[in-house]
């Protein structure tokens, strides 16, 4: 009936340029953090970044309506 596609992943962490695939887009959180366990042991995942003033307008803009 429905059939979902493979996904492709590369990994970009200190310039490697692995690629693989998954089977399914629900595999692809824990495939990669599986690449970065065996791959990066010691990477750290960075602080996301504040989001800007612009953004910050437009979000409370679109609750007004």
């Amino acid at each position: 009936m429905w059939s979902v596609a493979a996904v492709q992943l590369k990994c970009e962490i200190d310039g490697c340029t692995e690629t693989w695939s998954v089977a399914s887009p629900a595999k692809m959180k824990a495939s990669m953090a599986e690449h970065r366990k065996q791959f990066h042991p010691g990477w750290v995942q960075p602080a996301p970044k504040p989001m800007s003033p612009y953004r910050l307008d437009y979000s409370r803009r679109a609750r007004s309506f």
